[in-house]
């Protein structure tokens, strides 16, 4: 109960534990943080349910594909972290260079194509390959523009929110895959969808 000349103090929620001990964090930038998590996460992974909607139409073992997506946004995640602890160590301009990392391996595969099988390449996204690695390799070829939305959100928030972020994006994550199946599991949408 409020007394006389008494005021409510904005409502702030413990967050996280550091070498400082607990911070707070006030309800309005919970919100504003996790808005934003949510709204770069659907900006940047449209492809990617499209792509996770054609590979659990195209197969019966669901939960590898399943799996192989939510890999490939813990390896998203871990990378983000690794590239935020990077730039704290590096100078700014120097992390520029990291991409040459995948333009070398692009070129490395592209000097050195892979051999398929006749009956792999004629099974396709539907055949015996579309398990846990296809649909991992797939999810994370596909989100460099979800890396390159992360990494900057995580630099420009700091540490302090990474656990509010990193829940953020793997509850997105979860809605996501939810949407894929369900999407998947009506066939004239899936139908749609693969044309």
């Amino acid at each position: 109960m409020l007394t006389a000349g008494q005021t409510l103090s904005p409502m702030k929620l413990p967050a996280v534990v550091t070498e400082r001990g607990f911070r707070e964090l006030e309800i309005g930038q919970i919100i504003a943080i996790g808005a934003l998590v949510v709204t770069s996460f659907v900006a940047t992974s449209l492809d990617n349910l499209l792509i996770l909607v054609l590979l659990l139409g195209g197969t019966r073992r669901k939960l590898r594909v399943l799996a192989g997506f939510f890999a490939s946004i813990a390896a998203l995640m871990v990378v983000s972290a690794l590239g935020y602890l990077l730039g704290e160590f590096l100078d700014a301009g120097l992390v520029g260079f990291l991409g040459l990392i995948p333009l070398c391996m692009g070129l490395h595969a592209l000097w050195r194509p892979p051999t398929l099988e006749h009956t792999d390449a004629e099974a396709g996204l539907a055949g015996s390959g579309s398990g846990f690695v296809v649909s991992f390799s797939l999810m994370l070829g596909n989100s460099g523009d979800s890396l390159a939305l992360f990494l900057p959100l995580l630099a420009d928030t700091g540490s302090r929110y990474f656990p509010l972020l990193f829940v953020v994006w793997a509850v997105c994550a979860l809605a996501w895959a939810g949407l894929a199946c369900l999407i998947g599991s009506n066939r004239s949408l899936a139908e749609l969808i693969e044309r």
